[in-house]
């Protein structure tokens, strides 16, 4: 019979207790520790009738065990959630609540890779439990026998409602602005940086993914003041100093030669993974790329495949984009599929992923960037899908490229008429980008020394863009796409020219294939 409880799975008690789960003995301790949070922080309170007209939720019990960066089991984990389901508008007001972005990760590691810079990695342990119920609302529950049954009104927040996520980021902000004096990016909600007195740089940079918070700072009195403010708080922070993974991404940090840098990898996410879908994964395989030539095939005779177990592996690989930026385009075309699945586009997957598992410890490297400069490249594919669209590729870096801090690709939206027309929305794309990585960077203290050059190898697009008038080529495209003649115009983006076989976004908007596709892919690292 198949086990339960591998990474990501969540179970019942009854699957946890059974024989399916190999670690059905870590079972009671954990379901005793949940209920030991539950009493301890004053989550509910007992009631003997509830008032008419009032929804009365259901708490579920979820399991899960816990398994560390290399596969190994950690513990088995309890958790008291509410069915939100059934959750009125009457029982919450907003629910929003920003959290990390990848920009906002890979600026804090950039910032840690410099001399004497430390990385921290604090988590709020049960989270929302620490947070009241807002003011005014009353939210009842049916208690679970594991609590002793019975009603009660919370008092506190709990997983599964609502509002949960954002009265949690409401109480962190609260700490980091109010009482350590951070600023929160406008521009990036889960990004918040403390200035220093003299230097340009921030002092402190901190981005916040729900309870999951990495702080670097050269001043580790800075991150003390941090994480004793989080436990005066929130009281139960866990911290660690030397970090070997932070949101699922396994975190290696280097020094060599008075030179930091760090290595971020998924490599046991992509085995888990493979697992998961039974891919195998010969020793004797060596695939150079993620895909075939004929990536863009669609074959219409192939069965049609389920689309939620269709959409679940496809997110998996958006995950593991991060540490793998090749599969862009991959991914470009399974999106494209998402309409219609074929067995064919599953099997496609599933070559990708094999490919992952076997470059699964290559991982992306982040290095100190000597001045933050921001650079980028852009470049198109016209007319490459079956559809006629085409697609968008670009990177963008800091330093001079010695750290990667976004790159993707893009379906474009219309039908480009011209490679150059193809070019042109892929300038509108990427300038887009471009204006808010520049703000980003000025607004946290990382100023930037004129516009930002981005290099692509069509010389009349950007012939076209720099001019002021519309040519008569272009007067069929939509006004959105002439954004970026505004972002030049405004000193946001300096246009340049570089080859095609030396442009580092050439090589994610096609299916590429051979020894040379790899030896370019390297430089993505």
């Amino acid at each position: 019979a198949t086990t339960v409880g591998g990474p990501g799975q969540s179970m019942t008690v009854k699957k946890a207790r059974s024989e399916l789960n190999p670690y059905r003995e870590h079972v009671d301790k954990a379901l005793e520790d949940e209920c030991d949070n539950f009493r301890s922080n004053e989550c509910h309170q007992i009631v003997h009738s509830v008032p008419v007209g009032a929804i009365l939720l259901t708490i579920l019990v979820i399991l899960a065990n816990k398994y560390n960066a290399d596969g190994s089991f950690n513990k088995t984990k309890a958790r008291f959630v509410i069915d939100g389901s059934r959750q009125g508008e009457e029982s919450y007001h907003l629910t929003f609540a920003p959290v990390a972005t990848l920009v906002g990760e890979r600026l804090v590691l950039t910032m840690a890779c410099e001399q004497e810079a430390s990385l921290w990695v604090f988590d709020i342990v049960r989270a929302f439990c620490k947070c009241p119920i807002e003011e005014g609302l009353d939210i009842y529950v049916r208690l679970p026998r594991e609590l002793g049954g019975g009603v009660a009104r919370l008092n506190k927040c709990v997983y599964g409602l609502k509002q949960a996520a954002r009265q949690f980021y409401l109480q962190l902000d609260d700490v980091l602005v109010q009482r350590l004096g951070y600023k929160r990016s406008k521009l990036d909600p889960g990004l918040y940086y403390l200035q220093g007195e003299s230097d340009t740089k921030p002092l402190c940079l901190v981005t916040v993914h729900v309870d999951d918070i990495a702080a670097t700072s050269k001043d580790e009195t800075v991150l003390q003041a941090l994480h004793n403010a989080l436990i005066d708080r929130f009281k139960e922070v866990t911290l660690d100093k030397t970090p070997t993974q932070f949101l699922g991404v396994e975190i290696q940090q280097h020094e060599e030669n008075s030179i930091k840098s760090i290595k971020l990898s998924q490599a046991g996410y992509a085995s888990e993974v493979a697992k998961r879908y039974g891919v195998v994964v010969n020793d004797g395989d060596r695939m150079i790329t993620p895909h075939e030539k004929d990536l863009f095939k669609v074959d219409l005779e192939s069965p049609r495949v389920e689309l939620t177990e269709y959409r679940a592996m496809l997110g998996c690989l958006m995950y593991l984009q991060i540490t793998y930026p090749e599969i862009a385009v991959d991914l470009v075309f399974f999106q494209s599929r998402l309409k219609d699945p074929r067995e064919q586009d599953v099997e496609k997957m599933k070559r990708c992923i094999r490919y992952l598992v076997q470059k699964r410890d290559v991982g992306i490297w982040i290095r100190s960037s000597p001045d933050y400069q921001l650079t980028g490249t852009v470049d198109a594919s016209h007319n490459i899908l079956d559809d006629g669209t085409s697609i968008t590729g670009y990177t963008f870096t800091l330093g001079g490229g010695s750290t990667p801090l976004l790159s993707g690709a893009i379906k474009q939206k219309n039908v480009a008429l011209s490679s150059c027309e193809a070019e042109y929305v892929a300038w509108s794309n990427v300038a887009q980008k471009a204006v808010f990585l520049y703000q980003l960077l000025e607004e946290v203290g990382f100023s930037q020394n004129g516009p930002v050059r981005i290099e692509n190898d069509n010389q009349a697009a950007i012939l076209l863009a720099k001019r002021p008038e519309v040519g008569k080529g272009l007067r069929h495209v939509l006004l959105r796409y002439h954004f970026f003649k505004c972002a030049i115009k405004d000193k946001f983006i300096d246009p340049s020219y570089r080859k095609s076989e030396e442009l580092l976004a050439d090589i994610l908007t096609k299916p590429l294939t051979g020894r040379p596709s790899w030896d370019r892919w390297r430089l993505l690292r």
